[in-house]
């Protein structure tokens, strides 16, 4: 993703259940920077300790929470009492916020004009969504102590749907806005499905909506079944996930070698034929075929052949890089306000000069 010079640090940020990414692109720079990390974040006493002593952070970020150390960024599976906190007060929580200073620990920037972020669709678009947007907002700009000895310095906040940053990443140098095609963006992420349905560059009134019916839902159908089907050993959902998340063909379960994938699929044709009609139901009013459906998120490809069963008269595609396709929207879309915001103070600079 190529960008155009600007005077100020630009930040993506993408929390989900699933995975932390982030992206930053600094001035003079034509390539962003990269993050990706498990989302396990915890009180660092919940870390385990190293044989040499201290604690064992496993890649993870060391940062300050109420005055308080903790560690993000990490395996999940390593820390005493983790448990994923799925519901939509999250975004409120202090494991949420560690995450965030995790990001800006390791993009290693000291101030930030523009940050970008997304929120499932039922969040961005529902019931409160204008109070649950500025809380956010508030919540992630200001000065932030994110270490003892290191504070990072957050301009301004822009809060979307998160759909929208996958349209953003693929369609941003294309005019779109009067070709008239309707496309159908699908985040499959570990809490929720999210999906909106685009046309001529905006959203579909009514069409950004949520399901809880996803990729957390389906592992834990699949852990549950390969339990059941070896003798009843026990299988956490975050171990299976680390399992898939790393590509592993078969995973160990005491001592049953388990080809894992098989039930994840599975399990995923089953909760994705649960949602599929629920799309289908949200664009019924719409009058015009879908022309194009794009899968995003971690579990995009888990969603396509259900996705490729219901819309039979529409293009149905995931994106190159279904983790990261949001924050790279993100970024893009930071990087338009940036210029945007460039171009109009040096207008007005100008015209003070003329008066």
């Amino acid at each position: 993703m190529e960008m155009c010079s600007i005077h100020t640090p630009l930040a993506a940020l993408d929390i989900g259940y699933g995975n932390l990414k982030a992206l930053g692109l600094r001035p003079g720079a034509t390539q962003p920077d990269v993050i990706k990390l498990p989302i396990g974040a915890a009180p660092l006493e919940q870390a385990p300790k190293a044989l040499g002593g201290g604690y064992d952070l496993r890649g993870g970020e060391r940062v300050t929470i109420n005055g308080l150390p903790w560690v993000a960024g990490t395996d999940p599976q390593i820390l005493q009492g983790f448990t994923r906190q799925l519901d939509p007060t999250y975004i409120y929580s202090p494991e949420y916020l560690a995450l965030y200073y995790a990001a800006l620990a390791r993009l290693n920037y000291n101030h930030i004009g523009i940050l970008v972020t997304g929120l499932p669709c039922d969040q961005f678009d529902g019931p409160d969504s204008r109070v649950i947007r500025q809380r956010l907002s508030e919540r992630l700009k200001g000065e932030h102590q994110i270490s003892e000895h290191r504070s990072v310095r957050v301009d301004r906040v822009l809060v979307l749907a998160q759909p929208m940053g996958t349209y953003a990443s693929l369609f941003h140098d294309q005019d779109t806005a009067n070709d008239g095609r309707t496309i159908l963006i699908i985040d499959v992420g570990f809490y929720s499905v999210d999906w909106v349905l685009m046309q001529g560059g905006s959203v579909r009134g009514g069409t950004a909506q949520t399901s809880p019916q996803a990729t957390g839902r389906i592992l834990e159908v699949a852990a549950r079944q390969i339990s059941e089907n070896h003798g009843g050993a026990q299988l956490s959902v975050n171990r299976l996930e680390a399992a898939f998340r790393n590509g592993q063909a078969t995973m160990q379960l005491g001592i049953h070698t388990v080809p894992y994938r098989n039930y994840i699929d599975q399990a995923a044709a089953t909760v994705s034929r649960q949602v599929l009609p629920a799309i289908l139901s949200s664009l019924r009013d719409i009058g015009d075929v879908t022309d194009c459906v794009i899968l995003t998120g971690g579990g995009a490809e888990l969603f396509e052949p259900a996705a490729k069963a219901h819309f039979k008269s529409s293009q149905v595609i995931s994106t190159p890089d279904p983790v990261m396709a949001n924050g790279e929207g993100y970024l893009w879309l930071a990087h338009r306000a940036a210029i945007s915001a460039e171009r109009q103070a040096a207008q007005a600079s100008a015209q003070q000069r003329r008066a």
